[in-house]
């Protein structure tokens, strides 16, 4: 039982934490343009078009990015340029040298410390940027000072991201002060599918709301896997938990043939025997329960409160193993467990009712 709850904790709290932090970098949603070309450069439209359809407690972040190249020193990286038109919580969080971009007429940008290590670069540097044009027309160059580090934990961001002000970008892509290329959307209303309809009814015909499950499936698939590990895990330890109960009532009909026969002359009938065999082990398959929730719950509780059991953070996206409290599944495992147990052990006891006390107590 320990191990089940053990598995079931850990399991959900991974996804919950990768969720977490996706929605943390990408927003619970996305409004943007619903002819969006490619994941390299935004496609602007004008944000005001769609005030109307977000909810009056969110407050949407403007973004827009392009794909360029960071130069620095003879060495180049290519890299995802994203404009903000406020820093988001997780960039406050995830800073790590330096400090967030302050002037509005010089570029200033952040980098992620995987580039920066590969570019050789340090805080208060000065970089250049360069971005390709339409057609035949010369590609955009732009200085810029480097004014911080971050870390996400995760590859695929860290590996290409370069954070500056929305403004810039704007600049950059020729915009207006009005065009974005998307709108991020933290809140309840737009993390249920009853909320992203009201939410996707009101905007333009030109825009859609996007979630981090369909910008990401491929990510969103492997976590779902998890749920199958679980159960195949699950299964596995039932089946062990059950067969082994099976074993025991049989061996216990087998050496407490003699008291059996006993009674059945006594004038106790085959079923009431087979209950109380049942009932003993029901008693004890309850104690086992209670010692494997207790146990199970002390080795959580000393995950969550001290991260002893670590992750690469390159593969697991998170650098240590996440509990999630999940009650309702502790409750209905303990009661999958104890049924198919109860059930499982009282089928060998059903021999119960072929035993002769004559011959019993005439071989004893």
């Amino acid at each position: 039982m320990a191990v089940l709850m053990i598995g079931l904790s850990t399991g959900k709290g991974l996804q919950e934490a990768i969720h977490q932090r996706i929605t943390a970098l990408q927003g619970d949603a996305q409004i943007r343009s619903y002819h969006q070309p490619n994941a390299f450069e935004s496609m602007a439209f004008n944000w005001t078009a769609s005030k109307q359809a977000i909810p009056p407690d969110i407050k949407p972040i403007a973004m827009s990015w392009k794909q360029g190249i960071v130069a620095f020193e003879g060495s180049m990286q290519g890299a995802q340029c994203i404009g903000y038109s406020q820093w988001p919580l997780w960039l406050n969080q995830g800073l790590t040298q330096g400090r967030l971009p302050e002037s509005a007429d010089y570029m200033e940008v952040l980098i992620s410390e995987d580039m920066a290590r590969k570019l050789n670069l340090e805080v208060d540097d000065e970089l250049q940027l360069y971005f390709q044009r339409e057609g035949a027309q010369r590609p955009v160059m732009r200085y810029a000072t480097l004014s911080g580090l971050f870390n996400t934990h995760m590859q695929e961001w860290d590996g290409q991201w370069l954070i500056t002000h929305l403004s810039h970008m704007q600049l950059i892509q020729q915009l207006d002060s009005h065009q974005v290329g998307g709108l991020i959307l933290h809140g309840e209303q737009v993390q249920t599918e009853q909320g992203m309809a009201s939410i996707r009814g009101l905007l333009p015909l030109n825009l859609d709301l996007y979630q981090p499950q369909q910008d990401y499936p491929q990510l969103y698939q492997w976590l779902e896997l998890f749920d199958t590990n679980t159960a195949v895990l699950a299964s596995i330890l039932i089946i062990i938990a059950a067969f082994n109960a099976a074993v025991v009532v049989f061996v216990l009909v087998v050496a407490r043939a003699k008291h059996i026969a006993i009674l059945r002359t006594m004038g106790m009938s085959a079923r009431q025997i087979n209950w109380a065999f049942v009932g003993h082990l029901g008693r004890d398959v309850t104690k086992g329960l209670l010692w494997g929730n207790l146990i199970g719950l002390a080795l959580l509780y000393a995950q969550f409160q001290f991260q002893i059991l670590e992750l690469d953070p390159v593969t697991y996206y998170v650098d240590h193993v996440p509990v999630s409290w999940d009650w309702w599944s502790f409750l209905m495992a303990n009661l999958l467990v104890f049924t198919t147990v109860t059930v499982t052990a009282w089928l060998p006891s059903r021999i119960l009712a072929k035993i002769r006390p004559a011959d019993v107590l005439r071989m004893s």
